[in-house]
């Protein structure tokens, strides 16, 4: 809804394009140039029944929507190139279901938006592998398609194309009957990636609206976690569980093609998510129309048990100081986990969420003395090891700390313990090393100031202030009290 309330806030350099929709805007200001204008054409009549057959938002597309789309339909299937793998044919009506269903995304854009910096569009004819070849092509560090020799529906790779199985985009279901979007799903990993991370939090230029976005999706990211973990069912895929970026794409999924759902179901994620596209599926797509959904996980577990799983933190201590250091409260926290102890000395857990608690409080003897406990108790307790070496690391027993935290990272993706492996590889002046792990912690936790602070001091390191100072930019936006 250009101009609305709901209308994505604008700030600095941002505020300086007037008229310019807020993916045309980051583009610019990211250094990428102007999409491509589009010549007025006759929409052919085929391609009308194309996109009624398989985008079923366009039947009731009205005015200015639905010239929108035909627009960006127009534009992208003459514009983009469109390659089958495998010899596989592409034809009139793939390139038009796709751009349909990727034109949805830009409809409360106050200009049109092409996406332009998706150059290139692979289809194959159903689930598909990526070769080593590819991958390297593609991108030299790609977040996603990582695992080669497993089957996907989509790709959408950082510096390269966005990869596609037609049979997914005609057939929107998964193996377990679960409804999805793998278009919309692909082309948001895309706009999430114009910044060059693809994190779950797409470019913003104003910073209240950063904001907002950290809160709201944080929460609603750890209520599906928590949910997916013990199976209970959601609205949202379990898939987006995953991490950040998945669960931005999997809610961009559900907000274009259950919009009345997530609007009551999740209201804050449906209105940062609308902030950001700039619309309100719900206003102009009838609940009736929205297609068939179940919910995921579990169908016939009894909601009771949230309320024994409740009942158990309430009264168990070592319960109630997991769920209080989740929450940051980190004296009652310890507290709790005291207490825990104190009821069985041999408790390695209870020892090892403590020495976390420790750690974040900046009490490295006792955060120490805890996970060595822990490892006395429970040798592979990996929470342990992160304890000690993020403090062998700070307290600059570089080595043992860096060895440490390798051992952590092949076995478990910890932000905690890669952002400290960077700063160990930092005062061992192994700069690449060091950006290589921050920027993984990055990706994991996208929310968390410090390793963009550590990673500036690693660019420094290699004489190159201009990254340096943005990221600091970034870690100001992301801890307000530094601004005061």
């Amino acid at each position: 809804m250009p101009g609305s309330s709901n209308g994505f806030a604008r700030a600095g350099a941002v505020r300086l394009t007037k008229g310019l929709g807020i993916f045309q805007a980051l583009a610019k200001l990211l250094g990428f140039g102007s999409p491509e204008s589009t010549p007025i054409r006759p929409f052919p009549r085929e391609w009308h029944n194309f996109l009624r057959k398989h985008v079923w938002q366009y039947a009731h597309l009205r005015g200015d929507h639905r010239r929108r789309l035909e627009d960006v339909v127009e534009h992208m299937v003459r514009h983009r190139r469109w390659t089958g793998g495998n010899g596989f044919e592409v034809t009139d009506e793939m390139r038009v279901t796709i751009a349909g269903n990727a034109a949805l995304m830009t409809l409360g854009l106050e200009e049109l938006y092409y996406f332009p910096h998706v150059p290139d569009i692979i289809l194959y004819p159903r689930a598909f592998f990526v070769s080593r070849q590819q991958a390297a092509e593609w991108s030299t560090d790609p977040v996603f398609g990582t695992m080669i020799d497993s089957p996907r529906y989509g790709e959408a790779w950082r510096r390269g194309p966005i990869v596609l199985a037609w049979e997914s985009v005609v057939h929107p279901y998964d193996e377990e009957g679960f409804r999805l979007n793998v278009v919309v799903h692909e082309f948001t990993h895309h706009l999430d990636g114009l910044d060059g991370d693809m994190s779950g939090t797409p470019a913003m230029a104003d910073v209240d609206m950063e904001r907002e976005w950290y809160r709201v999706t944080e929460l609603d990211y750890l209520e599906l976690l928590g949910r997916a973990d013990r199976d209970e069912p959601t609205l949202l895929s379990h898939y987006g569980a995953s991490n950040r970026a998945e669960f931005f794409a999997v809610a961009t999924e559900c907000f274009f093609d259950q919009p009345h759902d997530l609007r009551e179901q999740h209201p804050h994620l449906y209105e940062v998510l609308g902030k950001y596209f700039r619309q309100s599926p719900a206003e102009y797509l009838p609940r009736s129309a929205q297609p068939a959904h179940r919910e995921h996980g579990a169908q016939q577990r009894s909601w009771r048990s949230c309320a024994k799983l409740r009942d158990a933190v309430a009264v168990d201590p070592f319960s109630r100081g997991l769920a209080e250091l989740d929450d940051g409260e980190l004296e009652k926290a310890m507290a709790s986990l005291t207490v825990a102890i104190n009821n069985d000395a041999t408790d390695s857990e209870a020892y090892a969420a403590r020495a976390l608690a420790y750690l974040a409080l900046g009490d490295l003897d006792h955060a120490l003395a805890d996970a060595n406990q822990t490892l006395a108790l429970d040798e592979e307790d990996f929470n342990a090891l992160t304890v000690r070496g993020c403090v062998y690391v700070l307290t600059k027993d570089t080595k043992r700390g860096v060895n440490d935290l390798r051992s952590v990272c092949l076995n478990s993706d910890s932000a905690l313990a890669r952002s400290h492996l960077g700063l160990g590889y930092i005062q061992l002046k192994q700069t690449k090393q060091a950006i290589h792990e921050l920027t993984l912690a990055m990706s994991i936790n996208p929310s968390d100031p410090q390793p963009y602070r550590w990673r500036a001091e690693a660019y420094r390191q290699q004489g190159d202030e201009l990254l340096a100072e943005r990221d600091e930019e970034k870690a100001k936006r992301l801890s307000p009290q530094d601004e005061d």
